[in-house]
């Protein structure tokens, strides 16, 4: 097998912020999302921010977006599609794929049953066979 090198100019040309030069080793800050993804982000923004799952335009194309991020998401870790929960950023640590059936959903904070949006992802906990455990 010939030797192969790792292309680094092609790697970083995917990500933006390291153009500069510099690259940041701060907590979330050394964190950078690839071209594709900002991307992607900028086009739902732009296109169809808004509440998913309505009959309008925008929230049809909103919502086909969100459920081709879930099957991609599920191909990358090799999960079925019913194992990722996309939902508000403070529900997306309550599903982890493969986990059993019955596992506790983790949350990290400490009561989220009052956090907009939870009995949605509840629901769809229990569907799994999974239940919300409240707690750090």
């Amino acid at each position: 097998m010939p030797d192969t090198v790792l292309d680094v100019d092609f790697c970083r040309s995917f990500f933006p912020p390291l153009s500069n030069g510099e690259v940041y080793f701060e907590n979330a800050g050394g964190s950078y999302a690839p071209r594709q993804v900002i991307d992607t982000l900028t086009a739902f923004m732009g296109e169809c921010q808004c509440q998913p799952g309505w009959q309008f335009a925008s929230s049809r194309s909103a919502r086909a977006r969100l459920d081709r991020a879930q099957a991609l998401m599920a191909e990358a870790i090799n999960a079925d599609y019913d194992e990722i929960v996309i939902g508000p950023i403070h529900h997306a640590q309550c599903v982890r794929a493969g986990s059993r059936a019955g596992a506790p959903a983790g949350t990290g904070l400490r009561d989220r049953r009052h956090q907009p949006g939870s009995r949605g992802q509840r629901r769809r906990l229990a569907a799994l066979g999974r239940h919300w455990r409240d707690g750090p």
